[in-house]
């Protein structure tokens, strides 16, 4: 049982692993299963054309029993493999798979850190735009962080909606809600934000602050969160560990996980904190 795999489902080979968050995450993981004795492999579940219990035999062939799943690409999307014979941890929590041990971002954390930062740099009117499939995927919580902090500290004035994108729709209505609305500044998960507002000539951060939920991912320079994926990576081997030691397969009977918490990077999207004293 020497080798684990890194699981991932997507329509093509890639699609997942090509991302900065994925690359980060493997390099963690990596890490720490050479330091338990383990070697990972990135392993897709579609290779040549296998079917789930076509993929589920192939790993029991070549005595793979310790399975760490990459976010799916449909969260709620099915896939059925033998988990029976095998250990598995998953990294963010699919809708039909809630009893794996998961290991996640702490989306709401995540958000009352990007408040707090906007906060001391003198920022009030703070609006959100999402990307739809990803709230979802983050289980709503951001919209939830968000919502707190609008109540916990507003100022009287009605506060900025929520701005959800869709795939089908584009970025069409981002400009009408900024000039509806008016926030000061933006925090964002939704790559159809940023190119919007370039075009517009909106510049960031005279004009406006701009935040993001995931820089990792997002362009370059940004201020906002970055997901400690190294940390996530590493958090699933040792669950996996946990589990290959004790012989445990299959689903848990509750549903336990791990919640590993961003941090601030700084970028430069934002105003400096420095001058938020001079407002």
């Amino acid at each position: 049982f020497a080798v684990i795999g890194l699981v991932s489902n997507w329509s093509k080979r890639n699609e997942w692993f090509h991302r900065a968050s994925a690359q980060a995450l493997w390099e963690g993981a990596s890490a720490r299963a050479r330091a338990l004795g383990y070697s990972l492999q990135h392993l897709w579940a579609r290779e040549a054309g296998a079917t789930p219990a076509r993929f589920s035999q192939i790993l029991l062939n070549r005595g793979i029993r310790g399975l760490i799943l990459a976010p799916f690409e449909h969260p709620d999307a099915p896939f059925e493999l033998a988990w029976e014979n095998f250990a598995v941890v998953t990294i963010e929590r699919p809708t039909r798979y809630t009893t794996f041990h998961h290991v996640v971002p702490s989306y709401f954390a995540d958000m009352l850190l990007a408040w707090e930062q906007l906060r001391r740099r003198g920022y009030r009117r703070i609006g959100l735009v999402l990307d739809h499939a990803l709230a979802e995927r983050a289980a709503h919580q951001w919209e939830a962080a968000h919502a707190f902090e609008q109540a916990r500290t507003g100022t009287g004035d009605p506060p900025v909606p929520t701005f959800v994108t869709h795939e089908e729709k584009g970025s069409a209505g981002v400009l009408e809600w900024l000039r509806t609305h008016r926030p000061d500044a933006i925090v964002s998960r939704s790559d159809r934000v940023r190119p919007v507002l370039r075009e517009a000539g909106v510049r960031m951060p005279a004009d406006l602050g701009y935040v993001s939920l995931n820089v990792i991912d997002d362009a370059p320079g940004v201020s906002g969160i970055l997901q400690p994926r190294d940390i996530m990576g590493a958090a699933a081997v040792d669950a996996l560990n946990a589990q290959l030691l004790v012989s445990q397969r299959g689903p848990g009977e509750r549903s336990v996980g791990t919640h590993v918490d961003g941090v601030w990077h700084e970028g430069g999207t934002v105003r400096s904190s420095g001058r938020a004293s001079q407002r």
